[in-house]
């Protein structure tokens, strides 16, 4: 008699272990299987940087670009710089806001370490604060590269945020 009882237990034991490996694999699928999880918190960080952006407009035929990413959940901005056909070295760059296109506004964060060059590229990464975080998601930073010829900067480019 004994035994026959400790069938069904034995059954429900199995059964429990068999719903705790299968589980977690079903309830990590959506119900649709053809919509992906969208990480909301990276983004694609992009600008062209030119002359005529400058406010006022300088003259130069220098050019530039920023690409590179944000990892909201960890404030993380890494990004890459390239410029060139400067006036002359790059003597300063900053990330300037809170600033729409053709307003200017202080440096919000400086960049260090870049080569003092008329043409070149850098790469680095900062960690931003919240308020940083909320300027450059709504789209008022700019990206400013400065030379002895224009100390107010010679090309700026408005940082553009996508959602990867």
């Amino acid at each position: 008699m004994l035994s026959n009882r400790m069938i069904p237990i034995k059954m429900l034991v199995l059964l429990g272990m068999a719903l705790a490996f299968t589980l977690p694999l079903t309830t990590s699928c959506s119900e649709d299987d053809s919509n992906p999880i969208i990480n909301t918190s990276m983004f694609d960080v992009s600008g062209v940087l030119n002359a005529q952006s400058e406010v006022p407009p300088v003259i130069s035929v220098a050019t530039g670009s920023l690409s590179g990413t944000y990892d909201g959940d960890i404030n993380l901005l890494t990004y890459s710089i390239t410029w060139s056909n400067l006036t002359g070295a790059a003597s300063a760059m900053h990330f300037h806001g809170p600033a729409a296109p053709g307003v200017s506004a202080s440096p919000t964060l400086t960049i260090q370490g870049f080569p003092a060059a008329a043409a070149g590229s850098y790469s680095s990464q900062a960690t931003l604060t919240e308020d940083q975080e909320r300027q450059l998601l709504d789209g008022n930073w700019y990206l400013n590269i400065h030379t002895p010829t224009n100390p107010n900067g010679e090309i700026r480019g408005q940082v553009q945020t996508n959602l990867k």
